[in-house]
């Protein structure tokens, strides 16, 4: 049994708001040095985010298509994020997007806690 804690950042757009959230990993690494920490983001900031000291895996979706798509191609593009999650259990899930389809999708919800960053300042 692996007891260790499993994170799941989600911060999917923007670069330079991607830099100041990555500011809190130091702060998860103290807290808990053995963590899995798993980064959700869209494509456009995967290279950077890949160059986060502390992150473990980064996975990807197309933003873009997130964001600003119609009703059925966001309903897709979060689909295609959720399979790439599947049959994973998150302890704390840090939200720093704001937008509500992010926010309220159950695999994107830690079975220990979910925390929108922005309310934390």
């Amino acid at each position: 049994m692996n007891d260790r804690h499993r994170i799941l950042i989600i911060k999917l757009a923007a670069l330079g708001d991607a830099v100041m959230a990555s500011t809190m990993l130091p702060a998860l690494r103290e807290r808990w040095p053995d963590a899995h920490i798993t980064w959700l983001c869209g494509r456009g900031i995967a290279p950077l985010v890949n160059c986060f000291k502390g992150i473990d895996e980064v996975v990807t979706l197309d933003e873009r298509r997130l964001l600003a798509g119609s009703l059925p191609v966001k309903a897709a593009t979060l689909a295609v994020a959720v399979a790439g999650l599947a049959g994973r259990a998150y302890d704390l899930c840090l939200v720093a997007h704001k937008d509500v389809t992010v926010q309220t999708t159950p695999p994107f919800q830690a079975s220990g806690h979910q925390v929108d960053i922005s309310e934390l300042a």
